[in-house]
């Protein structure tokens, strides 16, 4: 019989036998659970600060978090699958903690540029959701700066403007500080 005709849900199924004088067995039933669905996944932001984070090689381990149920049947398994860039996914298995699936990585491990997280989450009957996404940023570059005046050498008086063009390719530009050194190297 094709069980998917059936609705989502608990089922059941009852045996009926009869012999040819009419003596009726039916009581042997068959209790199931009918499950098309994957199991849903919440991205935590109280406890998960690292969405849209900006992370350096001095990060280090920072955790993940999930809140991952399945109404019909039992969360199988959770991986969270950082993407690296470079080829060499990883896959780190979570720990469930009542519901809530955390995993703590290194990222001052994974390469230069935009990461993701994508969190995919199994039921007991395969079926799978992968669609959270936890976005970040690994960065290990400073800013370029480039002074566009006075000119290095340059001799001064009075007042001057001193400007500079600050970037950075990946994050924004957080301080811009001029140091003087008034008679020393600074």
């Amino acid at each position: 019989y094709n069980v998917s005709t059936l609705a989502e849900g608990r089922q059941g199924l009852r045996i009926i036998a009869n012999d040819t004088v009419n003596n009726i067995n039916d009581t042997f039933v068959i209790n199931f659970t009918i499950d098309f669905s994957s199991p849903n996944v919440t991205r935590n932001f109280l406890n998960n600060a690292v969405d849209n984070s900006n992370f350096s090689i001095r990060s280090s381990n920072q955790t993940f978090n999930a809140s991952i149920f399945d109404a019909l049947t039992q969360v199988d398994r959770v991986y969270f699958w950082l993407d690296n860039g470079t080829g060499n996914d990883v896959n780190v298995t979570a720990v469930n903690q009542s519901g809530n699936w955390i995993v703590s990585y290194n990222v001052s491990t994974l390469a230069e540029g935009r990461q993701g997280v994508r969190i995919i989450a199994n039921d007991t009957v395969s079926n799978v959701n992968n669609s959270a996404v936890i976005n970040f940023t690994i960065d290990y570059t400073g800013p370029n700066v480039n002074i566009t005046g006075p000119a290095t050498g340059a001799t001064l008086s009075s007042i001057q403007n001193f400007n500079a063009t600050v970037r950075d390719s990946l994050t924004d530009v957080h301080t811009v500080l001029f140091q003087f050194s008034n008679g020393t190297n600074p």
